[in-house]
């Protein structure tokens, strides 16, 4: 049986964000807050059941709310405190895209074009990491949370700064986060 699924761009993605939250570098990278409440004004279709491939990389920290979120046909409870990773290769859905009391995320999208210009040793990063590249969810401790706000706190600063080198700031900051999450 093929199941068909959309594909869809990481321009297209960041329509659904928080215009007033996104802060960003291009078509390549953005940061922002996406509030999940009403279907209505999510009308990208993997938050309507529909099987969808993204193509780039997102990170979604949940702050609230909860929501079921399938990739690769398993499915994912998404709560307070958790991490997701979508890879240019998933194919993801919302499986109840009707969650009781909302739920807000914030999300990292990152171009694949963007992604191959960071700067970290991907065979340690798959031997010595429970690398959400295999758990495509985890559940952060208090500790990993803080730390993760920090970063999307100095993220934000970093790209409202008019100082040079912002990209560059910017990939150095991804990079750790990636080392950080799988750690």
């Amino acid at each position: 049986m093929n199941q068909t699924y959309t594909t869809i761009t990481i321009v297209q993605l960041k329509k659904m964000f928080d215009i007033a939250s996104i802060k960003g570098i291009g078509d390549d990278f953005f940061i922002g807050d996406l509030n999940y409440k009403d279907k209505e004004k999510n009308r990208l279709p993997f938050f309507n059941n529909i099987p969808t491939r993204i193509d780039g990389y997102v990170g979604l920290f949940c702050v609230s709310g909860n929501l079921t979120l399938s990739s690769d046909l398993k499915e994912f409870r998404i709560t307070r405190n958790t991490f997701s990773v979508i890879t240019p290769g998933n194919i993801v859905r919302v499986v109840d895209n009707s969650p009781e009391d909302g739920c807000h995320l914030i999300g990292v999208v990152i171009s694949s074009k963007y992604m191959a210009k960071l700067r970290f040793d991907m065979a340690s990063f798959f031997t010595q990491s429970s690398s959400p590249m295999v758990h495509s969810t985890i559940h952060l401790n208090r500790m990993e949370v803080i730390l993760a706000m920090k970063y999307y706190s100095l993220m934000k600063n970093v790209l409202n700064s008019k100082r040079p080198f912002v990209s560059e700031s910017i990939m150095a900051l991804c990079s750790s986060l990636i080392y950080e999450v799988a750690g």
